[in-house]
């Protein structure tokens, strides 16, 4: 074989590098190619799922359509209390997503645009509460609107900013990102400052203004439809937006009929009521562009990746090859060079070797002189170097590698878990609609309930007012209306105590006081008791007072205690019992003087003055008689007693009495009503040293009834015992107790009515007017007493009654 020059052999490697050069450079020249289009894939797919992004149009969502405008407005108009709770949590969620946002790399412009839109957050926070409140109190959706008017200005331009900042990161971005915008751009004509805020303000204050923006925002939306059908919709797509437009339509229709209504003066409610949307179509249509978006958005990254992995196997391969072509260039030159030059460059030889096999650690010796040697040794050196930074070069590339790996892997974890935090928020979603649909029936029923239970109040003759533990008036009915003079608008929300003249006010309040410390009270009648009624003065409108007739009963309303009062005008009825008792008063006193003379004559007649001589049987009609005209006088004493004691102008002079000297007078006062009965009068615990604030003259007429009456219902033989003992709250409780047949329990509620015994044939048997028990109650109550009874059927019964002691009526 003919050995070739080194200048011929140079001219060989010359061209066989230049083909090699020329194959890395394309090689090289392919994967910047490949590279830049990954970078710009990779940059729109980082783009549509920034971490902005997401957090924008999620605020966007909850903020608008659907979300806490529409239904903070919905609660206004429908004043529905049910929407409280969600409200208040879906405003919690708008808070942490402007936290999350703040947490990020932004601007100055999107730092003001979160502490604006936080801002009005917590002006709709308060005005929640507001809006709560006044729906218990009753207040219509205007009252309401007018309470809790928020200028939504600077929130408005925060979201605007928001939305700008993330516009400009996404210029030049693919169809799908376009898509996105279409859909943010929808949700923005939509919600938030859109349609359904105008659409609401312009039924809540029949303002033309927000019709007209209602109307152009319907018109934006209309066209965000259209061009996002220009871009290419799929067909889910295509069925989602048919839904929204639907949706569109209908509220179209409703903003013609709401300016007709308007124009007829109708009412805010009717209004609301007649043009409510339907919107699930819409929020649905919402939900299915974010999924199909989301879904051709992954299916990029997808192609992305497996476009990636194409160009690394692509980078491998190009390697390889490198690597492979340049083993055979140096193992060809190492033939040429052993071959041709010999052991004159076995040194050389020897580098070439060594730096074949990757030893880039070795000196290349250096050969001076213009030869080919020298030259050589000059290009052994040059090759090392560009060995050595090759190695770099791929040690470099093969880090990158692996960084970029890793970080996908990343991208797919953060995916994935978005994945099931969209799918845990739909779920919730769901089942917030279906509380919402069972608390809306449930508010259906209860609004019927309560139309049935006012339809039947207001037909009742009696007046029937309902208050709070505060005094304040809740509801009243037709005829409550009618006896006080006020039109209902009038009383709702005013304190009770405007139906009162001023000396009642402040008793008022002390027995609201009483009864909420006590659960006792002397008119209001605790729950499952019958209620107790008491004449009391009320005042009309027009300054004038009238006598009524009040019972109060206890009720308990979703957990707030309620006082109903049950009033009767008795002014009719009293002026009767005024004429009644002027005429028993004449009448009493026109018998009075007759009976006196009657009674002076028998008693002459019976005591012989007139000189007849009258035989037994004529004494004994004598007697006869007398004894009637004693029964007559005790009548009438009775009737006049009773009447006074009505009208409060029966007197009474209180000071210390001894209860000892109490019993001990009644049974000597009283002892003729043993004897004539045939029963004897006990004394017990008489030594009590006590004294009591008392009338003397009229609790002896007290002790007297109560003696009388277990002397006649005893049997014969019967002992009646009477005595006094301490009692609780500094009282001196007296007692008479007899061995008679009882008094039924049925009768307990008429036992201290006027004119009442406890059998009829008692009144002709025992005798008696039926008048003494219902004074001597009266005369108690004067005393600021209590009287009562126990009694068992067929074994007898025990009056008690109970004074103050002296000392404590003192203080």
């Amino acid at each position: 074989m003919k050995s070739l020059s080194i200048r011929t052999i140079l001219l060989i490697l010359l061209l066989i590098f230049t083909v090699f050069g020329t194959v890395i450079a394309s090689g090289m020249f392919y994967l910047a190619n490949e590279s830049k289009h990954l970078e710009k894939s990779w940059h729109d797919y980082q783009l549509e799922f920034s971490e902005k992004a997401r957090l924008t149009s999620q605020l966007n969502s909850i903020l608008g359509y659907g979300g806490i405008i529409h239904a903070f407005k919905n609660m206004v108009l429908r004043r529905d209390l049910s929407k409280h709770d969600k409200l208040h949590s879906e405003m919690g969620a708008a808070d942490i997503i402007l936290v999350q946002y703040s947490t990020l790399s932004i601007t100055e412009r999107e730092r003001a645009a979160i502490d604006d839109i936080r801002s009005t957050l917590d002006k709709y926070r308060h005005a929640l509460e507001v809006v709560s409140k006044a729906i218990i109190q009753g207040k219509n959706a205007s009252a309401i609107d007018q309470m809790v008017r928020i200028d939504d200005t600077i929130a408005l331009r925060g979201v605007t900013a928001l939305r700008e900042e993330n516009l400009m990161l996404r210029r030049g971005a693919t169809e799908e990102v376009g898509k996105a915008l279409y859909v943010s751009e929808l949700r923005s004509h939509l919600g938030y400052g859109g349609m359904i805020h105008a659409y609401k303000n312009y039924i809540l204050r029949k303002d033309e203004r927000h019709g007209d923006v209602a109307r152009l925002s319907l018109q934006k939306a209309l066209s965000a439809i259209r061009e996002f059908r220009v871009i290419g919709a799929n067909g889910s797509e295509v069925l989602a937006l048919d839904d929204i437009e639907q949706t569109i339509n209908h509220y179209a229709a409703g903003m013609r009929t709401v300016s007709e209504m308007i124009v007829a003066g109708e009412t805010i409610e009717r209004i609301e009521e007649s043009v409510r949307v339907d919107d699930v179509l819409a929020l649905r249509g919402l939900k299915i562009l974010d999924r199909e978006i989301s879904r051709q958005i992954e299916l990029m990254a997808d192609e992305m990746s497996a476009e990636l992995n194409y160009i690394m196997r692509t980078d491998h391969l190009m390697a390889i090859l490198v690597i492979t072509m340049v083993v055979i260039v140096m193992l060809l030159c190492v033939w040429l060079l052993i071959a041709n030059i010999g052991r004159p460059i076995g040194e050389m030889t020897d580098v070439m070797r060594r730096l074949a096999d990757g030893d880039t650690a070795l000196n290349v010796p250096l050969y001076q002189g213009d030869h080919e040697i020298g030259h050589m040794s000059r290009a052994v050196a040059v090759f090392k170097e560009n060995v050595v930074r090759r190695e770099e070069a791929e040690q470099k590339l093969t880090k990158a590698n692996e960084e970029m790996v890793e970080q996908l892997s990343e991208l797919r974890e953060m995916r994935e878990r978005s994945e099931a935090q969209a799918d845990k928020a739909l779920s919730l979603a769901d089942n917030l609609a279906m509380a919402r649909d069972q608390a809306l029936e449930a508010s259906h029923q209860a609004e019927s309930d309560k139309e049935r239970v006012r339809a039947v109040v207001d037909t009742v003759s009696d007046g029937v007012i309902t208050i709070d533990i505060y005094g304040v008036i809740k509801s009243v009915n037709i005829a409550a209306e009618l006896i006080f003079g006020y039109q209902e608008s009038e009383l709702l929300n005013k304190n009770v105590k405007m139906l009162m003249p001023d000396s009642y006010k402040k008793e008022h309040d002390k027995f609201i006081s009483n009864y909420l410390d006590t659960g006792d009270g002397k008119i209001i009648s605790p729950r499952g008791r019958l209620a107790r009624r008491r004449e009391v003065t009320g005042i009309q409108k027009n300054g004038s007072t009238f006598p009524l007739e009040l019972s109060i009963g206890v009720s308990n309303v979703l957990g707030e205690q309620m006082f109903t009062g049950v009033v009767r005008d008795i002014s009719k009825q009293k002026e009767v019992e005024t004429m009644k008792a002027e005429f028993v008063s004449t009448v009493s006193h026109e018998l009075r003087t007759p009976l006196t003379s009657i009674k002076g004559s028998l008693g002459l007649l019976a005591a012989g003055v007139t000189g007849a001589d009258f035989d037994s049987d004529s004494l004994e009609l004598l007697n006869v008689s007398m004894r009637n005209v004693d029964r007559l006088s005790e009548l009438i004493n009775d009737i006049l007693d009773i009447e006074k004691l009505e009208s409060g102008s029966l007197e009474f002079t209180f000071g210390p009495v001894s209860v000892s000297d109490i019993l001990n007078d009644a049974i000597a006062d009283n002892q003729h009503y043993a004897v004539n009965s045939g029963v004897t009068f006990e004394l017990e615990n008489g030594d009590i040293n006590n004294e009591v604030c008392a009338d003397s003259h009229r609790i002896a007429q007290v002790m007297s009834n109560l003696l009388s009456n277990a002397a006649k219902f005893s049997p014969k033989d019967a002992v009646v015992m009477l005595g006094a003992r301490s009692h609780l709250g500094g009282m001196i409780r007296f007692y008479v107790t007899d061995e008679g047949m009882g008094i039924p329990e049925a009768f307990r509620g008429q036992i201290f009515e006027r004119f009442t015994q406890v059998d009829s044939s008692d009144r002709r048997n025992k005798g008696g007017t039926g008048l003494g028990m219902a004074i001597s109650k009266s005369i108690i109550d004067s005393h600021h007493g209590n009287i009562d009874f126990t009694s068992v059927e067929g074994e007898g019964s025990t009056f008690y009654f109970d004074l103050p002691e002296s000392s404590v009526a003192t203080e």
